[in-house]
C-alpha cells in the first residue's frame, strides 16, 4: 500500500485547523463566564481608642529640608512660594524652569 504525501499533508492540515477552531471557540472570551466581584468594599468604621483631637502642628514641625534635594534649608538660601512651601533657591528655580507648579502641593504658580 502506498501512502500519498498529499493525503498525509491534507489530513494533518485538517487536524491542525480543527484543533485551532476548537480552542478558539472554547477560549475566545473566558471573561464572559467569570463573575467579577465588586472591587469596592468599604470597611467598617474603626473605633477610636484615643478620643483626643489630632495633634496640631507648631512652628517647629514645619519643613526643615528641601524636598527637591533633601538638604537642610537655611534662611539665606531658601525661597518661599505663594503656597507657603520653602525650597533652596537654586532647586526651585530649576524645578520652575520645567514645571509651573509647586512640587509639594501642585498649586499652579
Amino acid at each position: 500500500m502506498m501512502v500519498h504525501p498529499g493525503w498525509t499533508f491534507g489530513v494533518m492540515l485538517a487536524v491542525a485547523i480543527g484543533t485551532a477552531i476548537y480552542y478558539y471557540f472554547n477560549n475566545e472570551n473566558p471573561r464572559l463566564n467569570y463573575v467579577y466581584e465588586d472591587p469596592y468594599h468599604p470597611s467598617a468604621p474603626s473605633l477610636q481608642s484615643n478620643t483626643q483631637s489630632p495633634r496640631r502642628r507648631n512652628s517647629n514641625d514645619f519643613q526643615k529640608n528641601c524636598v527637591i534635594c533633601f538638604d537642610v534649608l537655611k534662611a539665606d538660601s531658601s525661597r518661599r512660594l505663594s503656597c507657603g512651601h520653602k525650597f533652596h533657591e537654586s532647586c526651585i528655580n530649576r524645578w520652575l524652569s520645567v514645571n509651573n507648579s509647586c512640587p509639594i502641593c501642585r498649586k499652579t504658580l
